[in-house]
């Protein structure tokens, strides 16, 4: 007998079109909005009529920050096309709250504290993902993913290319500074193409997770009093 599709498997489907990264976000939206509105799984989310889903969205609001109801109807949204339920979603984002009228304390790091921070770093590795990050734009969950074979030296240019998210629908290709090649390619020399590039210090066949870049590199934040 073939078992029929949950609500919730139907949403996963459609999340393997997104980037990883944003899969996991929308899976914790999810699970937060069904503990905050005491529902007992996803199946509660496709009772009620369209009008009444909506109103429950607009309640969860009302309770919670910007981006928290900006993460939310995000994750919300795909769950509800992916079950082919309609929610009028002009409706709903009128009801979103109002951005704070202040600046946000959020700001990019000054070149020197790029620096600064490089050069305080423990290891290679701490080193080499910040560098990654500030001059290939890559996010910090794509450095778990990259792999030797995604790098590709550009002898011209004495830099590397480097294809993030490979082999998924979200991969797109950026570059590296020659600087932050140059230390790549010490870091990665001898290893095979299909290992990470980012890898355990203790199990080297193994991926550094993204928990430890952010750890050690918050460190070196705290460190500096960044």
């Amino acid at each position: 007998m073939q078992v029929q599709a949950t609500p919730y498997d139907e949403f996963l489907k459609a999340g393997k079109t997104l980037a990883p990264r944003t899969l996991h976000n929308h899976e914790e939206a999810i699970r937060l909005y069904l503990r905050d509105m005491a529902l007992s799984s996803p199946d509660a989310l496709i009772l009620g009529s369209p009008i009444e889903i909506e109103d429950s969205i607009n309640a969860y609001f009302q309770k919670v920050s910007r981006p928290r109801a900006d993460m939310c109807m995000m994750a919300l949204k795909t769950f509800y096309e992916a079950n082919r339920i309609a929610i009028n979603w002009g409706h709903v984002r009128r009801f979103k709250p109002v951005r704070p009228d202040v600046a946000p304390d959020d700001r990019g790091y000054t070149l020197d504290e790029i620096k600064a921070l490089v050069t305080a770093a423990p290891n290679d590795r701490v080193r080499l993902a910040m560098m990654t990050m500030a001059s290939g734009g890559l996010r910090v969950g794509a450095l778990s993913r990259l792999c030797v074979k995604d790098l590709t030296w550009l002898e011209s240019q004495s830099l590397y290319a480097v294809m993030v998210y490979a082999g998924t629908k979200s991969q797109y290709l950026t570059f590296l500074s020659p600087q932050c090649s140059a230390l790549m390619s010490r870091f990665v020399r001898g290893r095979k193409p299909e290992r990470s590039v980012f890898y355990n210090l203790h199990e080297p066949d193994l991926a550094a997770a993204k928990s430890a870049h952010v750890v050690s590199i918050w460190r070196v934040i705290k460190q500096l009093g960044i």
